[in-house]
């Protein structure tokens, strides 16, 4: 996103400019064309990421919380529950408040927060058994 403009292309949300599917936002042929020079394309695959992790964040946390985890484990999964939901809120915020460069870059160091703390869930669910059946 950052570099493209593709944030100041859309300053709705959870739609972006009133559409949902992608068909509009694909002006080129070919995925891989659009995704890296189509800047709503990059912009709608950006959001669409954010949904779907969002998504697998909350079923982590259902997981670790139904399954008893040890407490590193179920704290760790708090932590990146935490990030993944501030991350979201700060990319929201930063759509619909027209790219502020304090939000921006709020968001871009929340990613880093975000990368750092599933390296530490995975670092805390290794040598202890899968959490799945």
């Amino acid at each position: 996103m950052a570099g493209t403009g593709a944030g100041r292309l859309s300053n709705t949300f959870p739609d972006i400019n009133g559409g949902y599917l992608p068909g509009p936002f694909f002006r080129f042929d070919g995925l891989a064309q659009n995704l890296l020079h189509n800047p709503l394309a990059i912009h709608w695959a950006h959001r669409a990421w954010a949904w779907l992790l969002l998504l697998a964040g909350v079923g982590l946390l259902a997981i670790t919380m139904r399954r008893f985890a040890p407490g590193p484990i179920r704290h760790a999964s708090y932590l990146l529950g935490g990030a993944l939901l501030l991350q979201f809120v700060l990319g929201a915020l930063t759509v619909v408040l027209r790219v502020p460069v304090s939000l921006a870059a709020a968001h871009q160091v929340c990613g880093y927060l975000l990368w750092s703390t599933a390296i530490l869930f995975c670092h805390r669910l290794s040598g202890r058994g899968a959490l799945l059946p």
